[in-house]
Order: structure tokens, then C-alpha cells, then sequence
């Protein structure tokens, strides 16, 4: 406990101080701890007076009584105590007048309880635990208790178990004390048990409390219990905060708002608002941002249990209520985050809720998704566990488009499998294809380009055996850009004509948008670069005509990666800054770094370095803070370019070698390559030749004539150093053949040094006397 929170100084009016908490998280041993720390300060001495706010079989005590008590503390007798309240706290004030006392009132009810028991001046301190946030308390200093760091958990439990057997490492200590939610009565009571069985070890006592049913049962001594704890502060509750109370139990989350308690409950937001405040008031919930509400682990399964004892036709209404409330809500906001119109998701008949948040903008919705994220998903498995396994399916593509935007890997993947087994349980094919097209977008993002072309193609045939045109198009094109990763770049332009052509039937401009896009990135990696700013232009104008800002990030960051590699840096600067814009505008980081990365590398190819590591920092700042990996390697692959013409080698080296450790993590070959081919660039010669024959055979392996025609000129540029200048140019021309495949700006750097090599071998070798050379290179 921090005592040190207790301000005081030396010869001054010490003052009021508040301390809150939930039941059993120690309010009462800390001011008892402070007390005796601070008896020095006190030459009058101390009292401390429990006013059973919350003592079982006992009514709070009336002030008037308490002003009674602490006056015959003072040492007036009975017959000296005045009637009437006033009078006994302006006799209790004037005692205090004079001196320096330190005052525990323990276990406040309320305001109306302990403003006559206060100084009016002098030097005295007093200290109120109360379960209540007394805010009418304008003057005094709040300290609210919180649950014990796990360490200072485990000493409790040791110390408190008193066992000599017990060592604070041992592996159950921790679970434990986790378990005990790090509340101390809790902590206090399982260790009570472990110094009272001497036979029990602690993996006894944890495995007890992992097959308990209700853990609270075991957090009980005597009449002693966290149960009883929690009663007497439920005991406090109207019906409605009552029954609100329960109904937090029943949430399969960890925190709500006051949308989420308005559904659960069937009350207007307002009042929700209301009765969330006074269960935060009476600390049953803390508040760890505002407008949203948390209740502590062992609060949480007090009200479930409480909640289990109700009418059960009416608990699931209230917990249908909730699903309906979180799938509206998320279809609403994914409307402005979806990246195009899902298809074969199963109907889901919902009552649209009476109250929802106010969503009109992608920002919005997508500050709502990150806000429920977590809790959605606690809803997709409740509605699997629960009998309904379409409303798990229906909310997992709800959330696709903001997890991908997000590039939030884990929590996509586990709703794709939630809702692949709710699929299976529904014995629908085409939610399960639904699954499987989100679920191989991912793949493919996120370095399983192979596992998502298996996954893509079984949706594929279940869509066109069912006769789902759109599903079929999405689904293609989810594939043609997986197999781009893998070089089957023939059978991803066929997929994509496909996937254009079934879009233009339907009339689905985004989805056509989409197709292009994924046509200009094929066409970039195979080095048809005109054909791509072609294909991104279109699609950056479809996305903008259809108002899909995800969408036109992406293709204005496209189309400025391919003015980059032919040369047009002005034109590909603008294209970044104008893809910062969109993705900032419509909420979307991972695509807002991309552009960072990518105006980082135009910069450093106008030589304006300085300028370049500003904005690549952002960039990598920007990565990190979402975890998006893939997108760091880039900003590294950037930063190692601009450290190397700086002089800064190893730290160039340091962050190239990252960058590939990264690529190799997330499977990107292409990724792979290229910063196998900067580390050539880098490195001393012998590393350097491995580095490039490494980038060759799996750039030729992949089909990428850019990155192929940069390992031969690494390879060509080993030679020259070496005076082989035979090797050297047979490299050269493999690489100029290679560059010509592109529109790169570096077929004229090869086409250089083709022409020195020529130039100097008509120099140095001997000539026939008109001029030309021998067969055998000696002169006539």
C-alpha cells in the first residue's frame, strides 16, 4: 500500500482525505497501516470510528449518534453531549479547533453521514474509506484503491499462507493470485486455506480452483467470504440498478458502454448512462477510459451467478438483445470500412436496436470497431456456444474489413475459425466459402500466399456450383492476387478478366475497382509498368466515384510506387501525399504508413536524405503502433538506404537484415528479394556476391525481371570491381535484358556501363592497322 499518496506538512491544516475502492481491495487495512505509520504526527492522539456502511446485520450509523461517540472519545460525558446534530458538530468542531488528531471514519455510506463529522480548521487529519465515490466531498483529497500488482500479490499470499514450503517463483503462485483477481480479501482467504491444510500443496489448491464451478465458493473462512463482501454492496442497489447489475454479468465481454447496457437492459441510453454511474459509484465498476465500464473478474462472476438465478426466458431475450445490438451496430460501421459486398452470409433476422452510436464516417466507424473489437468477438462465441452459430458468422465479416485494414492478423484469424466452425455447424456451403475468401485475403497478406490460394479455390467452386456470380468474382479476385505472390501470373490474369467481367455484369463498380487494382500490381511485378499506372488510375477513379477512401489509398499509393520506378518522382510524390490524405481521412494506419514508406523512397531517390529520414521515422512509428510488420520492413528496407549514403554502415546493415527477417516471417518473396538485393548493395564483397546470387534465383524463381535484373547488376558490379570484365559484361546484358522487360529508369545505368566496358576493350586490346582487332586479339 503507498502510504506516500497521504500528503502532509509539517504546522499546516492536513485535511480531508477520501479513500475508495471495491469490496476486499483493502481500504480498511490502509488507513490502518497510515495510522500507525503517522502516529508521530498526532501528538493528540487518534480515533477511529466504523460507521458500518456495509456491515452485515447492521444499519449504518446515524451522525448524530457518531457525533455522540467521538464527544465521549473527547472525554465529555453523556449528560455534558447536546441534543440535535448541529449542535453536537459545531461542539465536535470547536474540540477539534485546538487540536491535532488523526481521524478514521471506516466505512462511509455517504456524503450526508460524514460532512458533520468533519474539522472546520485546525491541523487534524481525517481519513474516510467509504465503497462510494463520495464526490460531494468537493474539498477532500480521493485515493482510490486498486487490485495489487502481481508481485506484490504473491508476497501477500506467501505471506499471509505463512508456509515455509511456499516459494514465491513456484510455478501455482502466479495463477493463484491471478485467479484472486490480485484482490487482497481474496488473496487472503486461498492462503488462509493453504496455512490451515498442511497436507495441501499450491498445485493442489490451483488445481481446486480450476475445476471449480464458482470460484467464489472457495474464497470464503467462516463467515468471511468475498461473496458476503459483494452482497453488502449489492444489498445497496434499487431494483433497476439491481437488475442492471446482473445483466453486466451476463456480457461476454470485458467492458461496455452505455449502448451495450441499454440493450441488455431495454432502457433508453440515458437512463443506462445514469445507473452505469451509480455502479460506478459504488464501485461494483471501474472506468478505465471514458464512457466505457469494466467490472473486476470476481465482480463479473458474483453477477453472473446472480444473473443464472433469474427467469431464463427473460436472460436470453436481454442476452439476444446484446448480439443484436453488436451485429447491427457493426454492419452499420462496416459500411463505411468494407472492402466490397460480402457475399453467401447467411440472413440474420434482427430487431434493429432503439439505440445506437452516431456513425456517419469512416473515422467513426472505425473508432467504434477498435473500441468493440475485442467484445465482438466475445459475442461471436457466445452466439456459437449459444444456438446461434448465423450470428457468428454474419458478425466475422462484418469485422473483416476493419481487422484488414488494420492488418490485425491474430484477432482476424481467430474470428475466421469461430466462424468456419459456426458454418459447419449450420451445414452452410456458402458461409463457409465466405469464411474462406476473407480467410485467404488474409493468407495472402500476412505471408501464406500458397495456403491461400487452397483456401481461395475451394471458394471459388463452391460459389460457381452454387451459382453466386458475386461470390465467384470475389473470390477470384481474392486469388488472382494470391497467386501473383506465387508467380502463376497466367493464371491470375485470367482470373482477374473473370472476376472484372462478373463485377461489370453486376454493376459492382467497388468490386471492379478491386480487380483492377490487383491487375496493376501484377503488372508491376512483372515489369509491364505503364500497363500498371494504366490499371491503378482507373481504379483510384472508381474508388473515388464509389467514395471508397480504403480503396483509393491504396491505388494512389500504387500508382506512386510505379512512377517511382520509372523515374517520375514528381508525379510519385504527389500520388503519396495524396494516398497520406485519403488514409488518414478514412481512418486507415496501415495504409497511411504504406504511403509514408513509399514518399520516404522518393525522397531518398531526389537525394533529399534528411527530409527522407524524417519521414520514414514516421513511418516506422506509425508500423509499430499497430504491429504491421510487413509495412515496417518496407520503412527498413528505406532507412538502411538512406543510413548507407550517409556513412552510417552498420546501422544500414543492422536495419537490412531486419527487413529480411521480416519478409521471411511473413513469406513475402518478392519482399525477400528485394532486401537480399540492398544487402548486396551493402555488404563486403564476399557477402555481397551470396546476397545477390540468393535475390537471383529466387527472384527468377518468382518471375520479378526488376529484382532479377538488380541481382545481375550487383553480381556484374563484384566482377567490374575485380577487373572481370568479361563476367562483368555477360551479367550486364542478362541484366539489361531484364530491365527492358520493365519501363525501370536503370536500363540507361546498365546501358553506361555496357558502353565503358565496350570503350575500353577497343583501347586496351591491340588493333590491325584499320583499325579493327585480330580474331585472336593481337595486332597484324
Amino acid at each position: 500500500m503507498d502510504i506516500a499518496r497521504i500528503s502532509t506538512t509539517e504546522g499546516a491544516v492536513v485535511g480531508v482525505h477520501s479513500i475508495g475502492g471495491m469490496a476486499g481491495v483493502g481500504k480498511t487495512a490502509f488507513v490502518v497501516r497510515a495510522g500507525h505509520l503517522m502516529s508521530g504526527m498526532f501528538p493528540d492522539g487518534q480515533i477511529f470510528l466504523q460507521l458500518h456502511g456495509h456491515t452485515a446485520g447492521q444499519r449504518p450509523v446515524d451522525p448524530a449518534d457518531a457525533l455522540a461517540s467521538l464527544l465521549q472519545t473527547a472525554g465529555l460525558s453523556a449528560k455534558e453531549i447536546p441534543t440535535g446534530l448541529d449542535m453536537r458538530a459545531r461542539m465536535w468542531r470547536d474540540y477539534l479547533a485546538a487540536r491535532r488528531l488523526l481521524i478514521v471514519l471506516d466505512d462511509a455510506i455517504g456524503y450526508d453521514q460524514v460532512s458533520p463529522l468533519l474539522p472546520g480548521t485546525g491541523e487534524s487529519m481525517v481519513l474516510i474509506t467509504s465503497r462510494r465515490h463520495l464526490t460531494a466531498l468537493t474539498d477532500a483529497h480521493v485515493i482510490n484503491l486498486e487490485t495489487l500488482p502481481p508481485h506484490d500479490a504473491a508476497q501477500l499470499f506467501a505471506r499471509v499462507a505463512s508456509r515455509t514450503d511456499l516459494m514465491l517463483d513456484e510455478s501455482a503462485v502466479m495463477p493463484i493470485v491471478e485467479a484472486a483477481g490480485y484482490l487482497p480479501l481474496a488473496i487472503s482467504l486461498l492462503a488462509s486455506q493453504l496455512r490451515h491444510h498442511p497436507t495441501w500443496t499450491a498445485t493442489d489448491l490451483l488445481a481446486d480452483i480450476l475445476a471449480a464451478r464458482n470460484r467464489l465458493e472457495l474464497m470464503a473462512a467462516e463467515n468471511v467470504s468475498v461473496t458476503a463482501a459483494l452482497e453488502l454492496s449489492y444489498q445497496d442497489l434499487t431494483v433497476e440498478q439491481g437488475r442492471l447489475f446482473r445483466r453486466i454479468g451476463m456480457h461476454p465481454g470485458t467492458d461496455l458502454d452505455r449502448y451495450a447496457a441499454a440493450a441488455l437492459d431495454a432502457v433508453d441510453v440515458s437512463t443506462a448512462r445514469r445507473q452505469l454511474e451509480v455502479l460506478y459509484d459504488y464501485n461494483l465498476l471501474t472506468q478505465p477510459v471514458h464512457g466505457r465500464f469494466r467490472a473486476h473478474d470476481l465482480v463479473r462472476e458474483y453477477a453472473r451467478g446472480l444473473a443464472a438465478a433469474e427467469n431464463a426466458a427473460k436472460a436470453e431475450a436481454a442476452g439476444k438483445r446484446l448480439l443484436s445490438y453488436y451485429l447491427y451496430t457493426a454492419r452499420l460501421a462496416d459500411t463505411f470500412l468494407e472492402r466490397r459486398a460480402a457475399a453467401g452470409v447467411p440472413e440474420v433476422q434482427i430487431d434493429p436496436p432503439p439505440w445506437v452510436p452516431d456513425i456517419r464516417s469512416t473515422r467513426a466507424a472505425g473508432a467504434w470497431m477498435n473500441n468493440e473489437i475485442a467484445n465482438l468477438f466475445a459475442a461471436a462465441e457466445h452466439a456459437a456456444l449459444h444456438g446461434w452459430p448465423a450470428i457468428t458468422v454474419a458478425l466475422s465479416s462484418s469485422v473483416h474489413g476493419f481487422l484488414r485494414g488494420r492488418s490485425q492478423l491474430d484477432q482476424a484469424a481467430a474470428f475466421h475459425s469461430s466462424a468456419l466452425r459456426a458454418a459447419h455447424d449450420l451445414d452452410d456451403p456458402l458461409a463457409e466459402a465466405s469464411i474462406l475468401t476473407d480467410s485467404g485475403g488474409f493468407q495472402r497478406l500476412f505471408g501464406d500466399p500458397n495456403g491461400a490460394v487452397e483456401c481461395l479455390r475451394r471458394a471459388v467452386d463452391i460459389y460457381r456450383s452454387a451459382g453466386d456470380a458475386l461470390g465467384e468474382a470475389n473470390a477470384l479476385d481474392e486469388l488472382a492476387a494470391s497467386q501473383v505472390r506465387i508467380g502463376e501470373y497466367a493464371n491470375a490474369s485470367d482470373n482477374l478478366t473473370r472476376a472484372q467481367g462478373l463485377y461489370r455484369d453486376l454493376g459492382d463498380r467497388r468490386g471492379e475497382a478491386h480487380a483492377l487494382n490487383h491487375l496493376g500490381a501484377m503488372q508491376d511485378v512483372v515489369g509491364d509498368y505503364h500497363a500498371a499506372l494504366a490499371s491503378q488510375d482507373k481504379a483510384l477513379a472508381l474508388y473515388i466515384d464509389v467514395d471508397y477512401l480504403v480503396g483509393a489509398a491504396n491505388a494512389a499509393n500504387e500508382l506512386g510506387y510505379v512512377q517511382r520506378l520509372i523515374g517520375d518522382y514528381g508525379a510519385a510524390a504527389a500520388s503519396q501525399e495524396r494516398a497520406i490524405e485519403l488514409a488518414r481521412t478514412a481512418g486507415f494506419p496501415s495504409g497511411e504508413a504504406d504511403a509514408l514508406s513509399e514518399l520516404g523512397a522518393v525522397q531518398i531517390a531526389t537525394g533529399n536524405l534528411t527530409l527522407a529520414a524524417t519521414t520514414l521515422a514516421q513511418a516506422s512509428r506509425q508500423c509499430r503502433s499497430i504491429g504491421y510488420r510487413r509495412g515496417e520492413a518496407a520503412v527498413l528496407l528505406s532507412l538502411g538506404a538512406v543510413q548507407y549514403t550517409l556513412g552510417e554502415h552498420e546501422e544500414a546493415r543492422a536495419n537490412l537484415s531486419r527487413a529480411l527477417r521480416l519478409y521471411r516471417d511473413a513469406r513475402d518473396r518478392l519482399g525477400e528479394a528485394k532486401a537480399l538485393n540492398a544487402i548486396g548493395e551493402t555488404a563486403l564483397p564476399d557477402e555481397a556476391v551470396a546476397s545477390h546470387q540468393e535475390a537471383l534465383t529466387l527472384a527468377t524463381e518468382i518471375r520479378s525481371p526488376e529484382e532479377r535484373a538488380r541481382a545481375l547488376e550487383g553480381l556484374a558490379t563484384h566482377h567490374l570491381n575485380r577487373n572481370e570484365h568479361e563476367e562483368a559484361e555477360d551479367l550486364l546484358k542478362q541484366s539489361l535484358a531484364s530491365y527492358r522487360q520493365t519501363s525501370s529508369p536503370r536500363v540507361r545505368n546498365v546501358e553506361s556501363l555496357l558502353s565503358e566496358l565496350e570503350g575500353s576493350r577497343s583501347v586496351d586490346k591491340p588493333q590491325r592497322p584499320d583499325g579493327t582487332l585480330r580474331p585472336d586479339g593481337t595486332s597484324s
